[in-house]
């Protein structure tokens, strides 16, 4: 059996571009090394962090975000993928067959 769903995915090469093109510096905050690395690469999709309403209750949604972690010590970046930004970094829409 044959299943087909469409996932739009993060051309990770469109999006270092479009920080490149605003960010300051690429410097980890914790230790000022310049190299980071988008969870699953070329495949990543994206996550979300959760909603929650201040009072221990969490939401299966969120805001969506690219989360990048220094390969030095592991911070965790994130960066929010607004529908802006995601008009000019997502690749066309690819077919996962199963």
């Amino acid at each position: 059996m044959t299943v087909e769903n469409r996932k739009p995915r993060i051309n990770i090469e469109k999006m270092s571009e479009w920080l490149n093109a605003r960010i300051k510096t690429n410097e980890c905050p914790f230790c000022k090394q310049t190299r980071w690395e988008a969870i699953n690469g070329t495949a990543f999709v994206g996550c979300a962090i959760p909603y929650g309403d201040g009072r221990g209750e969490m939401y299966l949604g969120g805001y969506p975000v690219l989360p990048l972690i220094c390969t030095t010590c592991n911070f965790v970046r994130n960066i929010a993928l607004t529908s802006e930004v995601l008009e000019q970094v997502l690749e066309d829409e690819q077919i996962a067959t199963q």
